[in-house]
């Protein structure tokens, strides 16, 4: 779901994943609930990385930082 989450947050008519470095930082059990945030921490021209942490009342259980690279950017013909 966080690389659904990184592409989702580029704005073109295609966006696929170019690399993705993910840490498992703990468990996470049935019923807790994960809260994941996203954001662009840098891009150049049609290349994008994008950041994304999950916790779990307040504790780090994911990090995932993702490469993303679009097609059809927004104003782009």
């Amino acid at each position: 779901q966080a690389n659904s989450l990184a592409v989702a947050l580029i704005d073109a008519r295609v966006a696929l994943t170019g690399s993705a470095q993910v840490k498992f930082r703990l468990p996470v059990t049935l019923g807790d609930k994960v809260v994941a945030k996203a954001m662009v921490t840098g891009g150049k021209g049609h290349r994008f990385s994008v950041a994304v942490r999950s916790t779990v009342n307040g504790e780090e259980v994911f990090t995932g930082d993702f490469v993303i690279f679009a097609k059809g950017l927004e104003g782009e013909y």
